[in-house]
């Protein structure tokens, strides 16, 4: 007799969303660096060259120091009001991230699973993934192979 389990139910508490933490938080890392860097680079980099444009076009003898002194600390704030937003944009990209890693490591534990039993002997069991996963047709195979082997081999043999 076949035996089938449950579906994985969508509802996944933050611990086990990380199937497979060193993987997903290095991958999700990698990706957020990556691009920080890049947007931040071009940003930063444009805005430094602005304020030293500003600061040597204008001196402090042809304007009020006070004027002055506000332009660069409004520049400088300038700077840094993105920055922080840059910072919170990561921050909810890791967590974008790691969710959307989920999809993609979270399939390997069934599919593990599966190949263990088979390993051992024990045919004929099948698993489905969520909706939304990824290697369906990794864990559709398994499932084949594992309906084959019972055919072949009748009813698992531990």
């Amino acid at each position: 007799m076949e035996t089938k389990s449950a579906p994985v139910k969508n509802k996944r508490f933050i611990k086990n969303l990380l199937i497979r933490p060193e993987r997903q938080l290095k991958l999700a890392t990698l990706m957020i660096v990556s691009s920080y860097l890049l947007v931040l680079g071009a940003f930063l980099g444009t805005q430094i060259f602005n304020y030293f444009t500003i600061k040597t076009s204008l001196s402090s003898e042809a304007i009020d120091p006070i004027i002055y002194e506000h332009i660069l600390n409004s520049l400088m704030q300038s700077m840094l009001y993105p920055t922080l937003l840059c910072l919170l944009l990561i921050l909810v990209s890791f967590v974008f991230l790691v969710k959307i890693s989920h999809r993609f490591f979270g399939p390997i534990v069934p599919i593990t699973a599966i190949l263990d039993k088979l390993i051992q002997g024990d045919y004929g069991h099948t698993r489905n993934l969520r909706d939304g996963d990824e290697l369906t047709e990794v864990m559709d195979a398994v499932n084949s192979l594992s309906k084959a082997l019972k055919e072949r081999h009748g009813s698992s043999s531990k």
